[in-house]
């Protein structure tokens, strides 16, 4: 998870960086002079190297980011209001960033620290209920509200859709949400495809 207040400022970066100012730069790790990022580029991030074991730098452009950010409302039903409960620093919640900006509804913010799906449920209750509330989550953070009791699935069920990626999502799993009321949609993507590009097997 992100820190309230890191989340916003990078926020602010993103809503500047998307309108063609200085880009955001995620893959700094201390060396005293990075390469400088492409012409065009919006931010730059690094992979989460799971399957090589090192990450790599990435330059996304704004148009890539604003494509998959719009795809995903589409898919969804619409803009509404983000709850950042991932890193904000990895494609998967950056663009949860990216989607609350273009949506013009400042996200909410689960804090940082082990995970506790009792206030993943406060931070749900506390979003805005004349919008479509969304968030994402990897599968493990799903199970663990699932299995946190009946509160905690009742806020999730007010969201109108929950993307779950990052690993497989257990079929059981998905039935049990699916048996609570929780529209869960699974996605995949890589952060060279600008986070999700499918969704419940179907392409963007």
């Amino acid at each position: 998870m992100t820190n309230p207040g890191t989340a916003m400022s990078l926020l602010a970066r993103l809503r500047t960086a998307l309108a063609g100012g200085e880009p955001v730069r995620l893959d700094l790790t201390g060396a005293a002079r990075p390469a400088p990022a492409p012409p065009g580029t919006a931010v730059v991030v690094r992979t989460s190297g799971s399957t090589t074991g090192t990450g790599r730098a990435v330059a996304l452009a704004a148009a890539a980011l604003r494509h998959s950010a719009t795809a995903t409302h589409e898919r969804l039903g619409g803009p509404g209001q983000w709850l950042l409960a991932v890193p904000g620093a990895h494609i998967a919640g950056l663009q949860v960033l990216v989607r609350s900006i273009l949506a013009g509804h400042d996200p909410v913010v689960l804090a940082p620290g082990h995970f506790d799906p009792h206030a993943l449920a406060r931070a749900i209750d506390s979003m805005r209920d004349d919008v479509p509330r969304y968030l994402s989550l990897v599968p493990t953070q799903l199970h663990r509200a699932m299995t946190a009791g009946p509160q905690v699935r009742a806020a999730l069920a007010t969201c109108s859709a929950i993307l779950v990626g990052g690993a497989a999502l257990p079929p059981a799993l998905l039935r049990e949400s699916t048996g609570a009321g929780i529209r869960v949609v699974r996605t995949y993507g890589m952060t060279e495809t600008s986070g999700g590009c499918v969704y419940d097997g179907a392409r963007r």
